[in-house]
């Protein structure tokens, strides 16, 4: 029975790619994936906002600790 249903749940997604494509609407910020990969276990490299140059400078150092 598990077979028939899986062997029919791919004709049904064979025969939609066939008429139309698929439509994804995810917005996500870069800030908010980097939370949840790293909340999955996922190492993701640091990061800093910065407004100016001395907003970045101060940045770079903290983050070359």
């Amino acid at each position: 029975m598990f077979r028939l249903f899986a062997n029919s749940s791919k004709n049904a997604l064979r025969l939609a790619s066939k008429n139309q494509q698929q439509v994804r609407n995810l917005s996500i910020h870069e800030y908010m994936s980097a939370n949840l990969l790293s909340e999955a276990g996922i190492k993701v490299p640091k990061g800093v906002v910065a407004s100016s140059a001395d907003e970045a400078f101060e940045a770079a150092k903290k983050l070359g600790k």
